[in-house]
């Protein structure tokens, strides 16, 4: 049988199994995914490089790190400088980010356009940078992270004017759609402004009490069908992905 895996730290949590799990029985392909917890990304290697194997997605904290063991970027992975699915393609190891691609699917799912919005990002991470390839530069972007080289650097990346405003001193009301890019809990040290959109790329927090709050859970799923059609070549199947998990296409 061959196998496809997560690699992470402990990716224990997630909730891919069940979204390719569907997308292999659609097609009724003989495959496996499987969860691959290792303590540093190096000894991964060996077995993305078996013959069994058609790839991977990569997860917290090897996205940045798994880089340099692959032969070949595409370029949104390149820019981004991140990686989340690994493509095994004639004893290649091919990096892609299909983050952006998911982000940008789910937006238009839930209705959410951020042409003119005054955009506030929590965070300068792999995840942030998919939010900054999905504006344009209509887009009053800030980023509120520790360090202003870290906003400098995904401004010059993107070619985004950006404001930066330093971890422990944000100011949220002007905002009209926040993207929280940061580890589960940080947020709990800020207000949220009433008016605004509140946009989680962490599906598995739930507990921001916001009239208008959205979680990444469609996100998850379109970044994992865009996964699934780079291994097999087929289309993935959405609808079938998107039951596994709860998530209604039709908000």
């Amino acid at each position: 049988m061959n196998q496809l895996y997560l690699i992470g730290r402990a990716p224990g949590y997630s909730l891919s199994p069940q979204l390719h799990s569907a997308a292999c029985s659609a097609f009724n392909l003989p495959w496996e995914y499987k969860l691959l917890a290792v303590p540093e990304f190096a000894e991964a290697i060996d077995t993305l490089r078996s013959p069994g194997c058609i790839g991977a997605n990569v997860t917290i904290p090897y996205k940045e790190e798994c880089i340099r063991y692959l032969d070949e970027l595409d370029p949104v992975a390149e820019q981004l400088g991140a990686v989340n699915t690994i493509v095994r393609r004639d004893k290649r190891l091919i990096g892609y980010n299909t983050d952006v691609v998911g982000l940008n699917r789910d937006l238009v799912r839930l209705g959410i356009t951020t042409t003119g919005r005054k955009i506030l990002i929590l965070g300068a991470g792999g995840a942030a940078a998919a939010v900054l390839a999905n504006l344009n530069s209509s887009a009053t972007v800030t980023i509120v992270c520790r360090r202003q080289e870290q906003a400098n650097d995904l401004a010059k990346r993107f070619k985004q004017a950006v404001e930066h405003i330093p971890w422990h001193t944000p100011e949220l009301s002007e905002a009209d759609l926040i993207f929280v890019c940061t580890p589960p809990g940080v947020w709990q040290r800020w207000s949220w402004p009433q008016k605004a959109l509140i946009y989680n790329l962490n599906y598995l927090e739930n507990d921001i009490l916001h009239a208008n709050y959205y979680s990444g859970l469609g996100m998850l799923v379109f970044q994992a069908a865009e996964s699934f059609t780079l291994w097999s070549n087929r289309p993935a199947p959405v609808a079938a992905m998107a039951a596994a998990v709860n998530l209604p296409l039709t908000p």
